[in-house]
Order: structure tokens, then sequence, then C-alpha cells
């Protein structure tokens, strides 16, 4: 009977515990797994703090002992302490190897600022200070050992020093960090140059970038093509003119020059009208099979105009008119304009315009004024009042600069409408003009008025200088007071 008690008894106890557990044993389960997750994550914290703090311990013991090491070698030399030196010596012993972990400590501090906001001008700035105090409290350091417990190799912590060097604006250390590299024996890659030169271009040192280049070739290195078309445009930037011939050189023997290499040496040779020099340039371009682009042509054409080979130019852009596709464009045509209109050759300047517009390109107020140019400067004025009539039918308004080129040849062949016109642009244009333009082109077409002998005009030209509160200079008034009398001369002030 006792043993059938005991048996429900159980029984009743196991049916109890099952639905207890079925109510509220997911709810404890999870309640284990979180409090077991949040002592790991507070184990772990509490073990990264501690860890953090014997370091820091560590290098502060480090920094004492150092500091009692230095005091002990000032004091007087005496027989009992060079009877101590062997215990000096184990002392300086043990000092290096207490000092590791200061060293090490440094490291990962340089590493870690380094890559935390690396376009933070302080960061870089305390990365190079660190790097400068790892050097001069640590002489002896051996940099692999010191990186390997961050698990970085060296050239990638030179490399984070380097660029923080540069980013700073600390250019005076690069080289010192690179011959530090040298002195650790760590492998200095053309990759790694290369990204160094590309760093320093963007902030404009390129000398520092050149001398990077002759470390690298120094050491048995061989830019590529893209880094020789880029030192390229250093050295011709900085004037270095040899350095850039023998650079475009070198990668004409390892390749094609790019159509960038071969504009920086159109553009050098413009700047020092090296004609001869230019031309073989465009002439390498066209055997190499690169093909002419406007620019280069623009380029070419402009140095030929600025050398006076105007035959030679007219002859390119003849030839470049046959090319498919054409790189000629209005700039080129007025380009070639330039040239005839510093010879003054007023004919050949027209027809160029005539030719240009033949190709389907609409001149522009550049290319008119241009062609009024050459015109004024010429004995034949007429032309240059023809070219404002098609300026006007091509749907430009005259400006100032319009009337600054007709006021020249008023000068030397007025007449009262070629005044009237003048005088009509300049009113059209009084908002654009400042007050000494238009005290200059005032007077000079009061000049021109009176040279006709026209009273009426002279009159008209005086009323629309008080209009617009401009007034006679010295020499003119006495030639006004003649004409329309001193007190037509005292209202016009």
């Amino acid at each position: 009977m006792f043993s059938s008690s005991m048996k429900d008894i159980t029984h009743q106890l196991t049916v109890v515990l099952s639905a207890l557990w079925d109510a509220v044993g997911v709810e404890i389960m999870i309640f284990s797994l979180t409090l077991c997750a949040g002592l790991t994550v507070r184990t772990l914290a509490l073990f990264q703090a501690r860890a953090k703090q014997r370091v820091q311990e560590e290098g502060k013991r480090c920094q004492t002992v150092q500091q009692q090491s230095c005091e002990k070698s000032r004091v007087p030399e005496t027989r009992e302490s060079f009877r101590r030196v062997p215990v000096r010596v184990t002392s300086v012993a043990q000092l290096k190897k207490n000092c590791q972990p200061q060293k090490s400590g440094l490291v990962e501090n340089i590493i870690h600022l380094a890559k935390d906001r690396p376009g933070c001008p302080q960061n870089s700035l305390g990365v190079v200070e660190m790097y400068q105090s790892l050097k001069r409290n640590n002489g002896d350091i051996r940099i692999g050992e010191l990186t390997r417990p961050a698990k970085i190799s060296p050239i990638s912590f030179y490399t984070l020093v380097i660029q923080s060097v540069i980013r700073a604006n600390k250019h005076e250390h690069l080289e010192e960090v690179l011959q530090d590299m040298a002195d650790q024996r760590v492998e200095r890659t053309l990759c790694f140059y290369e990204s160094i030169m590309k760093q320093l271009a963007g902030q404009k040192q390129l000398r520092l970038a050149l001398r990077i280049h002759d470390r690298l070739v120094a050491e048995g290195l061989e830019p590529s093509a893209v880094s020789y078309s880029c030192l390229i445009s250093f050295a011709a930037e900085v004037g270095e003119v040899s350095r850039a011939v023998g650079f475009f050189d070198r990668l004409s023997e390892l390749t094609t020059p790019s159509i960038r290499a071969y504009m920086t040496m159109l553009k050098m040779y413009s700047k020092m009208l090296n004609w001869p020099a230019s031309l073989n340039i465009f002439r390498d371009m066209q055997h190499r099979g690169v093909r002419v682009d406007t620019l280069a042509l623009n380029v070419l054409l402009g140095t030929g105009v600025s050398t006076g080979k105007i035959s030679e130019v007219e002859a390119l852009v003849t030839e470049a008119g046959l090319m498919v596709p054409s790189p000629l464009d209005a700039v080129s045509y007025n380009t070639l304009m330039k040239g005839y209109v510093q010879n003054t050759d007023v004919a050949k300047a027209i027809d160029v315009m005539k030719r240009m517009q033949r190709q389907g390109l609409a001149p522009s107020s550049v290319t008119f004024h241009t062609a009024m140019d050459a015109s004024v400067r010429s004995s034949h004025q007429a032309p240059a009042w023809h070219l404002l009539e098609m300026m006007r039918a091509a749907g430009m308004t005259p400006d100032n600069y319009t009337c600054s080129i007709l006021v020249k040849g008023l000068s030397r062949e007025s007449t009262p409408d070629r005044v009237k016109v003048c005088l009509e642009i300049l009113h059209d244009g009084q908002k654009s003009c400042t007050a000494c333009l238009q005290g200059t082109l005032y007077n000079a077409v009061l000049e021109a008025a009176i040279s006709c002998g026209d009273e009426s005009l002279v009159t008209q030209v005086v009323e629309e200088m008080k209009r617009h509160s401009v007034a006679p200079v010295g020499a003119k008034q006495k030639q006004l007071a003649q004409i329309l009398g001193q007190e037509a001369v005292a209202t016009s002030k």
C-alpha cells in the first residue's frame, strides 16, 4: 500500500513538473542564454580594459626605469662605480626588455591613429609626431618585431606613416622615412613608389615627386608607362625641359605615348616658341597612328602663328581639312586669321572667315573682331565697316570692343556716317562700359567728328557726352570753343 502511494505521488509530481516546464521552460532557456551572453561580453570588456591598463602601466614603468638609468649614467665615475659595471650592463639589458612593450604600444597607437579618420589633418600630424618619438626614444627599433603583434606587415606600417606625412604636409620627413625603410630592409615596390608620386602630384609637390622617381631608379626599378606619362607632366610644369624630353623618349621606347603625353610636349614647346620641335611631335603622332584631336592641332597652330610661320600654319589647316573626321573648329580658323592680322593681310583674313563659313562653322564675335582689327591696321578701312554689317546680319550685336576697333580706324579715315555708327554703338553699350573706357571712346569719337568739320555732328557728340557725364579733355575744349563758341563749351562741362 505504501509502495502504491509513493508511485502515485511520483506520478503526480511528474505531471506537475511537466506542466510547469511546458508553461515556463522556454522563458527559462531564453533567460539563461541572455545571462550567459551578457556575462561573456562583460568579461571580454573587463579583459580588454585590464590589458590596456597593463600596457599603460608597463610603459610608465619603462619610462621611469629609463629616467633612472639616465640619472645613474650622469654619476661621476669612481672606483666603486667601475666595479658595478657588470650590474649596470645587466640593468640596460633588462631596460631594453622592459621597453619592448612600450615600443609595441606606440606602434599600435600609430597604426590606430593612421587608420582612424585618415583624412583628418590632426590625426596625420599625430602619426608623424609619434613616429618621430618612436625613433628619438628608441633608436635600436626592429620594425618587423614591433609590427608583428599588431598583425600588420612592415611595408603596410610604413605606408600608413608616409600617407600621414604627406597629408600633414610634413614633406621634409618623407625621404627620411624612406631611408628608415631602407635601413630596416623593408622592401619598397614599384607600386609603393608610384602611389607616393601620385599623392605628391595631388598636392603639387612635383619636384619632390621627381626626387622619388630618382630614388626608385637608383634602387633598380623601372617606372611604368603610366608613370612616365605623369613624369613628363611633372618635369614640364616645373620647367625641367631636358628631363621631360628624356621621359618622353623613354615612354616612346616602351609604347605609343598617350594623347595626354603628346599634349604636354606640345604645350611645353609652345611656351618655348619651339616650332620645329612642335612640328616633330605632331608628325610623330601621325606616324604612330594617334588621332590628332582639335586641342592638339590648335596648340600647334598657335605656336606657328606666334613664331610667324603663317605659310606653314596655312598648310597645316589645309591638311587638317582633308582628315576624316576633320579636327578643325572655329578656334583653328580664328588662329589662322590672327596670323594674317599680324601680317596686316586683310584679304586673306576675310578669305579665312569665308572658308570657315563654307565648312559650316558659324563665325563668332572673336572672328569678326579679328578680321576688323586686321582691316583697321591696314591702309584699307572699308572692309572693317563691311564686316560690321556682316556681323549684324549674323545676329550679333556690336559691343564696346567692336567700337574700340572701329574708333581706331576713325583716326585715319572718318566720315559723318561712321561717326554716327560709333556713337550708336557707344549709346547701346553703356551698361557694360567702364567710366574710363567710356571717356576714352567718346573723346575719340569727338575728335573724329571735329575732323569731319560738321558742326551739327560735333554738337550731337557733345550732347551725348553731356548726357553720360563725360567731359572733353583739355585739348578738345579749345577746338570746341572755336567751333561751337565759349558758351557752348561751358555748358558741356
